[in-house]
This record gives structure tokens, sequence and C-alpha cells, in this order.
């Protein structure tokens, strides 16, 4: 009987995660995308570019060492390179 009580237990912590899996994707859905998104930054040129002089501003105040530390605490920055990037592979294309 054990072995059953712990597959229902089981069985159920993992229906329970699904569900909360299948939420997340529904609030994504239909939520707009944030500032910290590069689709964001791709539907909004204009602030790419002013997003990305900032950045870049931050980036060339900063020493090597510390551009992960930067990257990590600024995630807009990282978007911002990220929608930059796909840009360039749709140019190129």
């Amino acid at each position: 009987m054990k072995i059953v009580y712990t597959l229902v237990i089981i069985g159920a912590l993992a229906l329970f995660a699904l569900l909360l899996w299948w939420a997340r994707g529904q609030v994504a859905i239909g939520s707009h995308a944030p500032k910290d998104s590069s689709n964001w930054y791709v539907q909004h040129p204009q602030h790419l570019a002013a997003e990305n002089m900032r950045c870049w501003t931050l980036l060339r105040e900063t020493s090597f060492a510390d551009l992960d530390k930067v990257m990590a605490a600024h995630p807009h920055c990282h978007a911002v390179y990220e929608a930059i990037q796909e840009q360039d592979v749709t140019r190129a294309d």
C-alpha cells in the first residue's frame, strides 16, 4: 500500500507542476512583452537606439572584469544586445 500512496502523491505533484507550467504560459501569452524582452525592442527601434546608447555609456564606464556583473544588474542591456543581434541576422538575410 505504501507504494500506491507514494505513486499517488508523485502523480499529484506532477499534475500540480504541470498545471503551474501551463498557467505560466497562459500569462506570458496574454501579457504584453516587457521592456526587458528583446522582442519588445525589435518592435520599437527608436527605444532600442536610445537604450543602446545608455547601455554603451554604462558599459564604457565599467572595467572589463565587471562586465558580467553589470549585465546581470541591468537585464535591459542584455535584452538590447539580443535585439541588436536579431536585427543584424535579419539584415544579413
